[in-house]
């Protein structure tokens, strides 16, 4: 299969792979199991302003998935929480050139995306 320069980047050099303290302030994290589809974990750390200054991701499998997070990831930090890009499932498949086999892949990570930005909110 081949991927797009996007793709490429993001899973063969990614950023953003890790987790962040949960114990401090404005972080929190989105978990998602999906049965053989594996784990996805979705971290975000603001600051007192409501800037995202971290936003970093643990799973495994699928290229397009770990591309998909670190991208996003990307999109996110230095952004606050009022002025996130609008981004959704298609703009995802758009970028990465996800084929049609693998757009669950995209809805997905716009699912984790949604809900950490609800807990964003909340905070």
């Amino acid at each position: 299969m081949m991927y797009n320069r996007t793709v490429r980047d993001c899973f063969f050099s990614p950023r953003h792979v890790g987790v962040v303290d949960l114990t401090e302030r404005f972080a929190n994290v989105v978990k998602n199991n999906q049965k053989g589809q594996g784990i996805i974990e979705f971290y975000t750390q603001c600051n007192a302003d409501g800037i995202i200054v971290r936003a970093c991701f643990k799973t495994n499998g699928n290229p397009y998935v770990i591309a998909s997070l670190e991208w996003l990831c990307r999109q996110l930090e230095g952004q606050t929480i009022n002025t996130v890009p609008q981004i959704d499932y298609q703009l995802i498949v758009k970028e990465l050139n996800i084929p049609v086999t693998q757009y669950p892949i995209a809805v997905r990570v716009m699912d984790v995306y949604k809900e950490a930005l609800l807990l964003i909110k909340r905070r």
